[in-house]
Parts: structure tokens; sequence; C-alpha cells
């Protein structure tokens, strides 16, 4: 993993709300809840059975930026987007294909499908497109000294990719009536130019 880029601390922090993840919410029937078609897979690594809370200063400024490959701390956790790609799609537009990671080196965590975000050089945000393919980031309890990992697919217009970014949204990021879920980036990694091509959601098996 490469250089860790320092987010908000797990220290001394107000209690949010609860926040409810994607099952809990298609369990609810939610109306912002994803497709309750949509399968939830999980790809979650345990390397220690340790459990000490891990906290990270706060950042100098947010969003906070890192390239491909190293780590962006937020209470207690660590993202990293390791690799971006590009498929063809349909007309003018492009999948973006990010494998992404979320660790939790002390305390228990989650790592969420809507977590993450595309930023158009614009300022537009656009939000992740299920798949339900094998190997497609979901929704995931992280346990303590664990990761968890995967793809995220934006479809997105072909001519927002260039100088765009992916990242991770502020907190609270589980969008519901009662706790929207805020479009500011925390957490961005500026994509390279040219990307390399990958395959697209087709090229997976289904969940």
């Amino acid at each position: 993993m490469g250089a860790l880029l320092i987010g908000g601390s797990s220290a001394s922090v107000p209690p949010e709300p609860e926040i409810l993840d994607a099952p809990q919410l298609i369990a609810l029937g939610d109306p912002a809840a994803p497709d309750g078609a949509f399968q939830l897979s999980s790809t979650v690594v345990v390397d220690s059975a340790d459990e000490k809370c891990v906290s990270f200063g706060a950042p100098a400024e947010v969003p906070v930026r890192a390239r491909l490959g190293e780590a962006i701390a937020q209470n207690g956790q660590l993202y990293t987007i390791r690799s971006v790609g590009l498929a063809p799609h349909i007309h003018d537009r492009v999948w973006l294909v990010a494998d992404v990671t979320v660790a939790s080196p002390g305390c228990p965590g989650i790592g969420h499908l809507w977590e993450f975000l595309f930023v158009a050089a614009d300022g537009t945000v656009h939000q992740p497109a299920p798949q339900g393919r094998q190997g497609e980031f979901t929704s995931y309890d992280v346990p303590a000294g664990g990761w968890a990992g995967g793809r995220v697919f934006f479809d997105l217009p072909r001519t927002v990719v260039q100088a765009g970014a992916v990242g991770f949204r502020q907190p609270p990021f589980a969008s519901s009536d009662r706790y929207p879920a805020p479009n500011r980036p925390y957490g961005l990694w500026p994509l390279p130019w040219p990307l390399p091509e990958v395959d697209g959601p087709a090229g997976y098996p289904a969940a």
C-alpha cells in the first residue's frame, strides 16, 4: 500500500445518528434503498483478531487528495482506490471501473458501495451504477484488522471522464428520507490520463 494521507479523527467526535446500510434500507422498504433484486456479495479479509482502535489526525483540508494506490483515512478506516480503467458502453457513454478497498486497522468498521462517487472537472457528482456482478463492491461489515475490496462501476458520459476524480463522500453516506447522502467528497483520487482499457460489467459473471 502506498503513502497514507490522514483524514478525520475517531477520537472526541460526538456520536452520529445510526446510519442504515443497504440491506437494512431494503428490509425497511425505504424508497432510497438499492433495487431489492440487487444481490449483495462480500469479499472480506480478516488479517488480525486483535481489536485496538486507531485514530488519525485531522486533514489540513477536505477533500483530501491522493494518487491511485495511496490510502486516505477517515474515522479510523482506510480507503484506497487501487486502480481505475475504462470500458466501452453504449453511444457516447463509457464504464469507469474502480478497484477499491476499505480497511479497518483497529476497530470493526463498515464499507459500502454508496460511499463512493465520481466528480467531473466541472464539479458534477455521479453515483455508482450497481450491476450485481461477482467481485463488485457492495455492503460489508469489515472486521477489526481486516479489509473489504471489489470493483465499483460508474456509467458516465465519455466527455466527463478526463480530468475527473473518483472519491468517497463525507458521512453520513446512506441515502434515505431521514438521512440524505451529501454529495460533498471527503477523499478524491484524480484520474491519470490516458486510462487503461478494462472489462465492463458484462465481462464479469452475475453474482
